[in-house]
């Protein structure tokens, strides 16, 4: 009522995620290098948190009902803006922020590649366990099912 006679207003709560940091390392691992020798971490700027600026890619091979290996995917994934790591770790501070939609799905975060301390690369990602979400991580080299979607930033 106090809004509507103009005595109170409703103001967005900014919520900033910055997608240029340094991403969390697990103890024991490192980031992946590029052939150039630059790390596996796509930088996506600093922003405030929005829902309508994501979504989670599915490949068209998964499209079709087969699953994507880890080559095909990533490139795919070449011309959209990938999410990092940065943004599972945002989720795993603010669950409620995290789309329902996403319950049934793990969801990756291909703009950050590990390797853990057997010196296989992984990914890692957000998923829901039964009774609440956790981030996991993935080696790269299986079959990611229909599941399994990538996140990305809208164009």
């Amino acid at each position: 009522m106090d809004v509507l006679e103009g005595n109170s207003e409703i103001k967005i709560i900014e919520r900033p995620v910055d997608l240029d940091a340094k991403p969390f390392i697990p103890e024991g691992w490192s980031l992946a290098k590029n052939e150039d020798g630059t790390p596996c971490h796509r930088q996506g700027g600093k922003w405030n948190y929005d829902r309508t600026k994501i979504k989670a890619y599915t490949s068209k091979s998964q499209l079709k009902g087969h699953g994507v290996k880890w080559p095909d995917l990533y490139k795919e994934l070449e011309d959209q803006l990938v999410i990092n790591a940065n943004l599972l770790d945002f989720y795993l501070k603010h669950k409620h922020l995290i789309p329902l939609n996403w319950n049934n799905s793990i969801i990756l975060f291909c703009g950050t590649t590990y390797r853990d301390c057997n010196n296989q690369l992984r990914v890692r990602y957000l998923h829901h366990n039964g009774n609440d979400w956790a981030g996991g991580s993935t080696p790269i080299d299986i079959n990611f099912g229909h599941h399994s979607l990538a996140l990305v930033q809208v164009k």
